[in-house]
């Protein structure tokens, strides 16, 4: 358990490569071959551990900035295949 504050996704520069890769992960390991359910990514990604040690908080606002460039990311990836 950490002291620290969580990390909270606002805005597009909150989103690091780390961030990025988690996304990644989670959409290839439970939608590998099917339309992905962001609200299922972003459950699955709140509360994740950084390496940092802080916790992620995604928020409430599931078209934040942030969240939307997250969903492109993950998107390109998958059209480049």
């Amino acid at each position: 358990m950490t002291n620290q504050p969580p990390f909270t996704l606002v805005s597009a520069e909150d989103v690091t490569d780390e961030i990025l890769e988690l996304a990644v992960t989670i959409t290839d390991d439970f939608y590998p071959d099917q339309r992905i359910d962001w609200g299922d990514v972003w459950d699955r990604m709140d509360g994740a551990t950084l390496t940092d040690g802080r916790e992620l908080d995604v928020g409430t606002d599931l078209m934040s900035p942030a969240l939307v460039k997250i969903k492109a990311y993950v998107r390109g990836l998958r059209k480049m295949g």
